[in-house]
């Protein structure tokens, strides 16, 4: 049993704790997609958030990097980026969204768009 307000007058016993302060977090764990969409030609295996976010970047096997606006609950590609001569694995923004941070599996490499 935890005693959440505890009185000053009240003794610490066995199997009793008090807490000076009450910790409450809200959890919510949604039960259906927001939105669902072909993004690539086989396995996604990097997505990241826009630091604005509104944008998102996936990559992929297919060694493409899309970028994804998703603003209106709609998925409408904005760009696409290639050159990667591997499965894209990794991907990272800077902290402005200016600048696309890719590393790719097979190739040992890391490209910036």
């Amino acid at each position: 049993m935890i005693n959440f307000f505890p009185s000053r007058s009240e003794k610490k016993s066995i199997g009793h704790e008090q807490m000076d302060s009450a910790i409450c977090a809200v959890v919510r764990i949604p039960n259906r997609a927001y939105l669902k969409f072909e993004a690539h030609e086989g396995e996604i295996n990097a997505i990241k958030w826009s630091p604005h976010g509104l944008n998102v970047a996936t990559g992929g096997s297919d060694r493409k990097i899309k970028l994804w606006d998703i603003s209106k609950a709609t998925a409408n590609l904005c760009g696409m980026l290639s050159g990667s001569n591997s499965s894209i694995m990794s991907i990272d923004y800077d902290s402005s969204g200016s600048v696309l941070l890719a590393a790719s599996y097979n190739d040992f490499a890391c490209r910036v768009w």
